[in-house]
């Protein structure tokens, strides 16, 4: 399930801007792919390459500037400052790169499977379903979530559904006990143990 959820998360990034959001995660799909065939002994042995290529494929198709709010409470996210509330992203980024990046040396000939995309009546959200299919032919149902928004010139992810687990919401019912009174270092350090049992 980790290799699976890390993937799902790469397909975030790593491709130009494109209107249709189920070629856009096609043409990261196909990216994503090459770049595993093309770095899978050296990502068993290289402890630093996995996160590097999360990293630099996981953020720029992400809504990286409304992830705090989404992960935390409408009454937890207005306390925090500006530069807590970027602290609070970037150490939730940090921690699901880390967390993910050990799932790429688990890759085995998996493809992407992109079946169909549902919008909302206003367009601005999009649901694309696809799947997964090992090498061994096992299919894993994937539901991506993406948004227009106007802080972005494209379409961004907001969440993704892996056989009915959303993994962003799994997240923030972790969050949702955290209290800020006991301080923001603790809050940071609650990050790190809410969210290990996250699949």
């Amino acid at each position: 399930m980790r290799f699976i959820t890390l993937v799902t998360l790469l397909l975030f990034g790593s491709v130009a801007k494109a209107s249709d959001p189920q070629q856009l995660l096609q043409q990261a799909a196909d990216n994503i792919i090459e770049l595993l065939e093309q770095n899978k002994q050296q990502l068993a042995v290289d402890e630093t390459l996995a996160p590097a290529i999360v990293r630099e494929n996981l953020l720029p198709l992400v809504d990286t500037l409304g992830l705090g709010k989404r992960l935390l409470t409408r009454k937890v996210w207005p306390t925090l400052s500006g530069s807590q509330q970027q602290r609070f992203t970037d150490a939730f980024v940090d921690h699901l790169i880390n967390t993910y990046a050990n799932g790429l040396a688990n890759y085995d000939g998996h493809k992407f499977h992109f079946i169909k995309t549902n919008y909302s009546s206003s367009g601005k959200t999009a649901w694309v379903y696809s799947e997964l299919i090992s090498k061994q032919q096992e299919r894993f149902s994937i539901i991506y979530t993406l948004k227009l928004m106007d802080h972005y010139p494209d379409w961004r992810v907001v969440d993704v559904s892996i056989e009915g687990i959303k993994i962003l919401q799994n997240y923030r019912e972790q969050l949702k006990s955290v209290d800020v009174s006991e301080g923001f270092d603790a809050l940071l350090a609650k990050i790190e143990t809410k969210t290990e049992s996250t699949p």
